[in-house]
């Protein structure tokens, strides 16, 4: 799977804490990758991140019409591949936006982000 890689989780995996698509962003260790999760929540209610400019994006699959990503690099168990749909893909201009904008964080586990708001 390469950087900007989007996908939800086949609906066998899906869980309240999957409900999301997900952007891949790079593996950390055999065991866990860091990915950034996509939502329709908006940066004045929760701090998100704007994705809303169709040259982000490559490839897209359903409604990216108002898209935001949560404000945290994100460390998930690469179990999570292991079922799962693309959505669509990132451009090199969605990449070196996101890149930007998570410039200096730390990967977090969603328990840590939740507990730090």
């Amino acid at each position: 799977m390469k950087k900007g890689f989007i996908f939800w989780r086949d609906k066998q995996y899906i869980s309240k804490e999957s409900y999301h698509p997900i952007i891949f962003w790079k593996y950390t260790d055999s065991n866990e990758f860091v990915g950034l999760m996509i939502t329709h929540a908006t940066a004045s209610e929760y701090g998100n991140l704007n994705l809303n400019d169709n040259s982000y994006f490559d490839e897209k699959k359903g409604d990216f019409s108002k898209t935001f990503i949560v404000n945290a690099l994100l460390l998930k168990p690469v179990d999570w591949l292991a079922g799962y749909s693309k959505i669509g893909q990132l451009s090199e201009k969605g990449i070196k936006y996101v890149e930007s904008v998570t410039k200096g964080m730390n990967p977090i586990t969603w328990d840590d982000y939740n507990a730090s708001k």
